[in-house]
């Protein structure tokens, strides 16, 4: 869906002109950043895009084109300018320009990347429109951002401007149920962060998960505090990846009495969900060994009465042979496996 179908009445930007590289700005706000704790310097913002976000693929292609081939969008806020689309462009420029400066890239004119060629926003938009409008190119359009910054941006168009999952879907062009998806995801990542602090926006990938979790979202329902409890497996490392949240859904999908040995297992001080679902696997093959542990405390606590029936019942007493023998052969395969001999 393309922005001109999002926003038919609404013309974003007053003019392109070129721009003097030093009034530019990079965004503070920019969601690229989001899994970085802040406020960032300027020199950070510039260090992080070069390094981590394709800004060195920019670099290089400008020293093969020579020129920018987009223009960046800028939001002119008093005599200077601040990138709201094109902050890899900027960084890339930037230390492109240094390079030539220094003698590091030669044969080149300098004066041709003192200025870049920008899209200027109206100055009669409203935060919420430009903020609208980028997430109507970032999550829907071609110019994808990654699931956790689609996730802050999300929650911000809600949160900050008080918009309904409803509009907010009309808007970008998605469903519903993808807005409150991202929108929960990101809510509870927040949770986590007052909870636990540290670079917590990085959990956002679990909480994702988790929304996909039918079985585990109804358990964490019935009882708020597993919520909680869920975190903290989350913070101590116990979980320590979001794919495992796949893991403990199929846990807690499990008969009580194998979740309750899994868990058990989880919450042991040297458990951890690898152990957990190991466990699971056990126990979850045909139920075989809590069929087993059923049978033993039937055979625990069998009633006198029922005994007396069956000494002179013929069918029953065979069923009784029948078990001691299938008990007798399980031990032995085992203890030909090396198993140790306990009985």
């Amino acid at each position: 869906m393309s922005t001109d179908t999002l926003f038919p009445r609404k013309r974003m930007f007053s003019e392109i002109i070129d721009v003097p590289l030093e009034k530019i700005d990079l965004d503070q706000e920019n969601p690229r950043l989001a899994h970085l704790e802040g406020p960032l310097t300027e020199e950070q913002i510039e260090e992080y895009i070069f390094d981590e976000e394709d800004g060195r693929r920019l670099y290089n292609q400008l020293k093969q084109d020579g020129q920018l081939l987009e223009e960046v969008w800028l939001l002119k806020v008093g005599d200077r300018y601040v990138v709201k689309e094109g902050n890899r462009r900027v960084v890339a420029s930037r230390k492109y320009l240094r390079d030539v400066q220094n003698g590091k890239i030669k044969n080149v004119d300098e004066s041709n990347f003192n200025y870049l060629p920008a899209k200027i926003f109206r100055e009669d938009l409203s935060a919420k429109d430009i903020d609208m409008f980028l997430g109507s190119v970032h999550i829907v359009g071609k110019k994808d951002w990654s699931p956790t910054n689609k996730g802050k941006h999300i929650y911000k168009l809600i949160k900050q401007y008080n918009e309904t999952a409803d509009s907010v879907a009309e808007q970008l062009g998605m469903t519903v149920g993808r807005v409150k998806h991202a929108y929960t995801a990101y809510k509870l990542t927040n949770q986590f962060g007052k909870k636990y602090g540290g670079k917590y926006i990085r959990m956002y990938s679990y909480f994702d998960e988790f929304l996909s979790a039918r079985a585990l979202i109804k358990w964490t329902e019935d009882d708020p505090s597993r919520l909680d409890w869920l975190m903290e497996q989350i913070h101590s490392k116990k979980i320590s990846n979001h794919r495992h949240i796949r893991r403990l859904n199929s846990i807690i999908k499990a008969e009580h009495d194998i979740q309750k040995k899994c868990i058990a297992v989880l919450e042991s001080k040297e458990g951890n969900i690898e152990q957990a679902y190991d466990t699971f696997k056990i126990y979850s093959d045909s139920n075989s060994w809590i069929i087993l542990e059923k049978t033993c405390k039937v055979l625990d606590s069998f009633p006198i009465q029922q005994m007396r029936i069956a000494k002179n019942d013929t069918e029953k007493m065979t069923l009784i042979k029948n078990l001691i023998g299938g008990a007798k052969t399980v031990q032995k395969s085992i203890l030909d496996m090396g198993g140790a001999a306990t009985i």
